[in-house]
């Protein structure tokens, strides 16, 4: 069986976890797999499918393009990763499945319906949460054909070097690609609201991406709140300086409102033993239950998530608390078994027994 993935960015050259899911499950996948992105990423088996990089039209062109590369090539099964690759769904006629990390929301109705349209086509469809796996089913989408697949958490261990960040003062890490959806802002108020209270230092560890002006709305506001000497936008960082930043950091903080199907980075903190605060959006996913894996604030509530620091910082005992369950739970997230699920499925549905 030869199988086709098609992400239109792919690790390590856009480091996200939607990304970081290809990359990790290809490696794993014990037949032939050829990556299609627009990305440049080095590798034999990976073809850099080049278009205009522009955010709708952009991807529409991607898709159509893959289509007529995988239609040359003898490919058994596409697997897409759903992430503006899901017109696709419109382009080929090989058998087709797909992993959705999050669904758009419904006031994003044209893109919703693409995203629904192709997991209705799909052959079989791999939900990183069990809540986009609900959701689909009440769009209609058959539960048969629906698996729970989340990522997997690998972390390479480093040492712990704290005094290379900090001359005492609290540390906080973010990862993730800067984007409006991730809720930057919202940390950056509720730490000029933390300022009275503490020193501390933000290390931002993520890339700009190209199709928003956010990452110039960060920098106004870090400016804004006179925080220049406490926020640092450290950009795209190897992994051994993004582990060693996480494992040095007092606590770990994710506001997003929106756009998330899992939160990889935050699992990948809690696997350190890195206390996390997180929006409420990532209790909805599953990925943190409040008072038991992490603390939870409500998204865009810079006040409240200001309370939530000073009460992790001040309680040593709710922290020893959240440390250990979530380290346990952390565990249970495995690339092989991910793996598994997924190559089994590739299976039934190259011969047609799904």
């Amino acid at each position: 069986m030869r199988v086709a993935m098609v992400s239109r960015t792919y690790w390590p050259s856009t480091r996200g976890g939607a990304e970081k899911y290809f990359y990790e499950v290809k490696k794993k996948i014990n037949h032939p797999v050829t990556v299609y992105t627009w990305d440049k990423v080095k590798g034999k088996d990976i073809v850099q499918v080049e278009i205009p990089k522009v955010k709708i039209i952009g991807s529409m062109i991607f898709s159509l393009k893959t289509s007529c590369l995988i239609r040359k090539k003898e490919h058994d099964l596409i697997h897409v990763n759903q992430f503006w690759s899901e017109y696709l769904s419109f382009l080929t006629k090989k058998k087709l499945v797909s992993s959705i990390h999050d669904l758009p929301s419904k006031n994003d109705f044209l893109h919703r319906m693409i995203m629904i349209h192709s997991a209705k086509k799909s052959e079989a469809v791999f939900c990183l949460s069990e809540a986009v796996k609900k959701e689909l089913i009440s769009e209609g989408v058959n539960i048969k054909k629906l698996f729970y697949a989340p990522p997997g958490i690998s972390i390479t261990k480093v040492k712990l070097n704290k005094r290379k960040y900090s001359k005492g003062e609290k540390i906080f890490t973010h990862v993730s690609r800067i984007a409006p959806n991730k809720d930057l802002i919202t940390i950056i108020r509720a730490l000029k609201l933390l300022k009275k209270d503490y020193d501390f230092k933000f290390y931002v560890i993520g890339q700009k991406m190209s199709w928003t002006d956010y990452y110039k709305r960060i920098v106004q506001e870090i400016k804004a709140n006179d925080l220049e000497d406490n926020v640092k936008i450290l950009g795209k960082v190897d992994e051994k300086t993004k582990n060693e930043l996480v494992r040095s950091s007092d606590a770990y903080l994710h506001a997003s409102r929106y756009g998330e199907g899992f939160g990889m980075p935050i699992v990948e903190a809690q696997r350190m033993g890195i206390p996390v605060i997180t929006s409420n959006l990532f209790e909805k996913l599953g990925t943190v239950k409040s008072n038991h894996t992490g603390l939870i604030f409500k998204a865009g509530d810079e006040k409240e998530l200001k309370q939530k620091i000073k009460k992790l910082l001040s309680d040593s005992r709710l922290r020893r608390k959240l440390i250990s369950n979530a380290k346990k739970i952390s565990k249970t997230y495995d690339w092989n078994k991910t793996s598994k699920i997924i190559q089994e499925v590739y299976e039934k549905v190259y011969r047609g027994k799904l």
